[in-house]
């Protein structure tokens, strides 16, 4: 018996949808446009900020937003607090020279020689940072290139 009460009222709906095409029209769109959008902004949350990190132990970082480097250092004498600790400068463009070449604007992030290690991420090529590669401000800074640097502007050079 409801089963014949549900059939009526589909048979109706259709056929007052079919009466007003351009309601039908605007509806359909107005729920397609609702849908995209719903699905885009989860796409985005879920990649910005559900997936977790391609680094060792994601579930294990913990940031602090400590602002200058000697409290890092303070934090980094301190043992046991952490297991390992890192510091991220702001991402600055710098003037490059490479080899007397002419000088560019790179993208720049000032990192602690603990950065790669704490991640847990090593280099594709060469060495990353090591204890010894922390170095006052002032003195001649160690770079490490991006992948896509390297190809760009070193043209794949191992050396």
């Amino acid at each position: 018996m409801r089963h014949a009460f549900l059939m009526n009222d589909l048979r109706y709906s259709v056929r007052s949808l079919l009466k007003t095409p351009g309601f039908t029209t605007v509806a359909v769109l107005t729920l397609a446009l609702g849908i995209g959008a719903t699905t885009a902004v989860f796409s985005l949350f879920d990649a910005v900020l559900l997936k977790s990190l391609p680094v060792k132990g994601p579930h294990e970082l913990f940031i602090v937003n400590a602002g200058h480097y000697p409290l890092f250092q303070a934090l980094q004498k301190e043992t046991g607090i952490f297991s390992s600790l890192l510091a991220s400068g702001g991402i600055e463009y710098l003037d490059v020279t490479i080899d007397n070449a002419a000088r560019e604007k790179a993208h720049v992030s000032m990192v602690s020689a603990s950065y790669f290690s704490a991640l847990g991420v090593s280099a594709v090529m060469g060495r990353a940072f090591d204890a010894g590669d922390d170095r006052p401000a002032g003195e001649p800074a160690i770079a490490v290139v991006s992948y896509a640097y390297w190809q760009r502007r070193l043209a794949q050079d191992a050396n």
